[in-house]
């Protein structure tokens, strides 16, 4: 089995990229083993699955000076506390590796330390829940270089889309220079998709931005999934994860 240092992890909140500004984190998805046992039984005890929970604790530098640095992200989603959608991608973050991704709140936030110590905290961020608490995903496209023309990402062999399951596409859009960005998944028969069909279309970006949209099956045939993105602006940096669930 492969091992793996943790030193070039990449961590997105919404349209924010946090990993220049996070030196440490866990990811923790629990379902709770819940006690249902009853009089009749004498032997052992009897457990069912509670309700899925996921959350995840980053250790963040303190910065304060301009907007998305971690005071002024935080603070501002302490506010509002609205679910935002949040990446983390434990390896390098490159088209390929293994992302998890879910809704999250940003449920508390601790900072200090002592004299002579680098001033840091802990943000500790719960799935909120709604449409897919968390999923396990493929990076389909992480142009952390920036583009500044359309293309296609790699394809993936991720299997039928049958019925009871759904696809999830995460967008997040971290840094973009004017113009329009377009980010569409398509799936196809074939690896090198010979007769695509557009499934899942993300709302233009002209800004920052992230979006959680998903597809329910079934989708007959198609096993083969991939992005393909338009840009007529300068330069757009994005990363862009999906799976089927």
């Amino acid at each position: 089995m492969a091992k793996l240092v943790l030193s070039s992890c990449k961590v997105y909140v919404d349209n924010y990229d946090i990993s220049g500004d996070s030196n440490e984190g866990t990811l923790d998805f629990a379902t709770p083993a819940l006690d249902a046992t009853t009089f009749s039984d004498v032997i052992s005890r009897v457990k069912i699955p509670g309700l899925s929970e996921a959350k995840i604790a980053l250790g963040v530098l303190y910065d304060a000076s301009t907007a998305y640095v971690p005071d002024d992200e935080i603070w501002t989603w302490r506010n509002g506390m609205a679910a935002k959608i949040v990446t983390v991608c434990p390896a390098t973050g490159v088209d390929g590796e293994v992302a998890y991704c879910l809704k999250g709140l940003g449920a508390s936030y601790e900072q200090g330390g002592s004299v002579g110590d680098v001033k840091k905290g802990t943000w500790n961020i719960e799935g909120g829940g709604g449409t897919g608490l968390a999923f396990r995903g493929t990076i389909s496209k992480n142009a952390t270089a920036g583009v500044s023309a359309g293309g296609n990402g790699s394809s993936y062999e991720l299997g039928l889309l049958g019925t009871g399951h759904t696809m999830y596409s995460v967008l997040h859009v971290y840094s973009i220079t004017g113009g329009t960005l377009n980010v569409t998944v398509y799936s196809d028969t074939a690896t090198n998709f010979p007769s695509a069909t557009s499934r899942i279309a993300h709302t233009n970006a002209t800004a920052t931005t992230a979006e959680w949209l998903t597809l329910a099956g079934p989708i007959a045939d198609d096993t083969f999934w991939r992005c393909t993105y338009t840009y007529d602006g300068t330069l757009a940096k994005f990363v862009h994860v999906f799976a089927i669930v």
